[in-house]
């Protein structure tokens, strides 16, 4: 049987060309990172998107823009999308949880939103309850990062753990065909997470 050699594709992280301070990751290509569909269990280019303007993530990896989606929020961002911004932000949210790793980075920590070291009127229970029901509800991966420092090295050992999955050498659940040869399974699938197809309201 002949032997299945790991991919060797390059490692390029993708920037949203409407990130506003992106991160510094070399090699990094910056493109327009449009909404993928899940249409027929598939993910794929949505064709065309709802929105010719609308985005999935703020940072993806070339190969694998099917499989990761990273949001980037600041503390102010985010506290803005618990409160005024919440309806547009949720819709977003809804179509990020198609993709089979989304993450939600916040350049915060817990302690600080307890706190109410911020601005605004939202109380810090509802931006703390908000973030819970988006892991809970849609599946998102929320990570708070402490500061943007953090965030910014969090995304690229995300990315890079990424692409040495997509590349074969780190298998997440590996089963044993009748040759005892470990099988590399990919991630599952929203529908095998049990969040079934996203939606936009």
């Amino acid at each position: 049987m002949a032997r299945r050699h790991a991919d060797v594709r390059p490692f390029v992280p993708l920037v949203d060309s409407a990130e506003q301070l992106p991160y510094s990751l070399v090699g990094s290509r910056t493109v327009a990172l449009h909404p993928w569909s899940d249409e027929l269990g598939m993910m794929a280019p949505a064709r065309p998107p709802d929105d010719p303007n609308s985005r999935d993530g703020d940072y993806s990896l070339e190969g694998g823009e099917h499989l990761i989606r990273i949001e980037r929020k600041s503390l102010p961002d985010l506290v803005r999308c618990c409160g005024s911004d919440r309806e547009r932000f949720e819709r977003e949210l809804r179509r990020l949880s198609a993709y089979p790793l989304a993450a939600l980075l916040i350049e915060a920590d817990l302690p600080t939103v307890a706190a109410h070291q911020y601005t605004g009127g939202v109380h810090p229970r509802a931006v703390i309850g908000s973030t819970i029901a988006w892991t809970v509800d849609l599946g998102i991966h929320v990570v708070w990062a402490s500061d943007r420092l953090h965030a910014q090295a969090w995304t690229l050992r995300a990315l890079e753990r990424a692409h040495r999955r997509i590349c074969g050498h780190h298998p997440s659940v590996s089963s044993t065909d009748h040759n005892t040869k470990k099988v590399w399974r990919p991630w599952p699938t929203p529908a095998e997470r049990g969040l079934g197809p996203s939606s936009v309201s």
